[in-house]
């Protein structure tokens, strides 16, 4: 590399330290004048290029990476961040290739591989994901943040016994932090005998400042008291933990209930009724529903088919929508009610298209993939004209379990309906509304299947599904708790497991908390058996 003047690295220091302090706008004029400078500065070109990419300008970012690139072609830093690039280009192939390249040009260098690895788990290949965390690991087997990213692969991959050594290594290394903690209460059945009660309480009551800790030790302690029979134990702390969730963050239930309604009365019999006109491509399955429905379930049943493969959680469907959207509008950014109208205008084919294209390369070695997204319920109008050919799974549940089981888990990022019993009694209702829409415009398109005739008659619904998708019978599909296939999913542990009903009824042991759930959707005519 050439050397440089110390004027160079005085910029490029005050452009990390904007960075740092969120003040991106500020980063990014200072990288311009670097890169307008000092135009053979190469750590100027990719310091232009991670800013470009945190303002989510990945255009000017893969242009900036690739003239840093030029003036230092072995610097792996630089090489991941191509990766990390095309990942955000939709090029994941290029990406994982690249991503591959990084490691190899730093093998001794734990921090960047343990970035690498994680890179690879996000792009879906959780193998080659474990392989590169491993190599980090072994380089620095005292690092915390090493054996948590290695655990949260192998966990994917049903390596459970070793995930769990992993973070109790992990924790007594870190022992503040609390994410460590929640994910090694979500691997197993915690025992009687054989918990982190006690350990975790006293984590909470001495050491949990920030509303984050508080929140992921109400959790893994709701987890853990659940397991162990010690239901008003758990109901406390998980109504704790969702409190505060509820608490800090910022959420409309009134725009998503806006957003449905819009969907209701835009995709009408006008719309739905003519012959589609979409991509004819049959490969894809779609699972949709509610999450903790029993869609992973499904998901590994169908998966375990030699004819089919899962793509996990996607959101190529709506992110390819939203793409047709803005090139029909001028690539304006929508409001969500213009959003919705706009989706009904596209060129269905062409979404279709784009839509399995953006599958690739993981999906085209077999006959059908399996896109396991609860949330395409929103899409299913739009799937049905895109995709004529494609299957359409919904998974039911019985109410209450299906609201328990969300209202219990800890989504981060999605679903922030189901922090409030009354936030989720109500989106559930909007749901329903447009699953009855669904299910009375397009007759037989669907395939409704119920989680609790699913675990009581497995034989005879497994049979009556693949039928459905037009697969063959393998006995494969009832054994799915051998698929090899990692899953990602909040169920990542449970479809390890042959088929169980202990949560069947869960609900009822907290019947009186649950009451204020259980009002709204009896007072709306939802039908709750007991």
């Amino acid at each position: 590399m050439t050397s440089h003047k110390p004027a160079e690295n005085l910029l490029l220091s005050q452009v990390w330290h904007n960075v740092k302090q969120g003040l991106l706008t500020d980063a990014e004029s200072l990288a311009g004048e670097i890169t307008r400078t000092y135009p053979e500065f190469s750590s100027g070109w990719y310091a232009a290029s991670f800013v470009a990419s945190k303002l989510g300008k990945s255009a000017d970012a893969n242009l900036f990476i690739d003239k840093a690139l030029a003036r230092s072609s072995n610097n792996a830093r630089f090489t991941l961040q191509k990766s990390l690039v095309l990942g955000s280009l939709g090029k994941t192939a290029d990406a994982v290739t690249m991503a591959h390249s990084a490691a190899k040009q730093a093998p001794d260098d734990p921090d960047l591989l343990s970035e690498v690895g994680s890179f690879l788990s996000y792009c879906e290949h959780h193998d080659d994901a474990a392989t590169v965390l491993r190599r980090a690991v072994d380089l620095s087997p005292n690092d915390a943040r090493y054996l948590y990213n290695l655990a949260a692969v192998l966990r994917f991959n049903g390596s459970l016994e070793e995930t769990e050594a992993l973070y109790d290594k992990a924790i007594s290394l870190a022992p503040h932090d609390y994410e460590a903690y929640y994910n090694r209460s979500e691997l197993r059945q915690q025992a009687r005998k054989n918990n982190h009660i006690d350990e975790l309480e006293h984590h909470l009551a001495k050491y949990a400042k920030s509303w984050q800790d508080q929140m992921l030790l109400s959790y893994a302690l709701a987890k853990e008291y659940e397991d162990i029979g010690l239901f008003d134990n758990s109901i406390s702390h998980l109504g704790n933990g969702s409190r505060i969730r509820r608490g800090n963050m910022a959420y409309e239930l009134e725009s998503d209930l806006e957003t449905i309604d819009q969907i209701i009365k835009t995709f009408d019999s006008e719309i739905l009724h003519p012959t589609p006109t979409g991509f004819t491509s049959a490969e894809p399955i779609f699972i949709i529903g509610l999450p903790r429905t029993g869609t992973t379930l499904i998901e590994r049943m169908l998966s375990s088919h030699t004819d089919v493969l899962s793509v996990g959680e996607s959101n190529n469907f709506a992110s390819e929508l939203i793409r047709e959207t803005r090139r029909i509008s001028d690539d304006r950014v929508l409001t969500r009610d213009q959003l919705v109208k706009h989706s009904a205008t596209v060129d269905f084919a062409a979404l279709g298209e784009s839509y399995i294209n953006s599958t690739r390369p993981r999906s085209g070695e077999f006959s059908h993939f399996v896109d396991k997204l609860p949330l395409n319920f929103l899409y299913t109008g739009l799937i049905h004209l895109a995709l004529p050919n494609a299957k359409i799974v919904h998974v039911i549940r019985h109410p209450m379990d299906t609201c328990y089981a969300i209202y219990k888990k800890l989504f981060r990022g999605a679903y922030p309906f189901s922090y409030d019993l009354e936030e989720l009694g109500n989106y559930f209702l909007a749901y329903t509304d447009l699953m009855n829409h669904w299910h009375q415009m397009l007759p037989g398109r669907i395939f409704k299947i119920a989680y609790e005739d699913l675990i009581f008659e497995p034989r005879k619904q497994l049979g009556g599904l693949l039928e459905y998708c037009e697969l063959d019978w393998q006995e494969n599909c009832l054994n799915f708790q051998t698929n090899p296939q990692p899953t990602t999913t909040a169920s990542a542990s449970q479809v390890r497991q042959p088929i169980y009903t202990s949560s069947i009824g869960k609900w009822t042991n907290y019947r009186q908390a649950l009451k204020p759930l259980e009002k709204i959707l009896e007072n709306a005519g939802i039908d709750i058996p007991t």
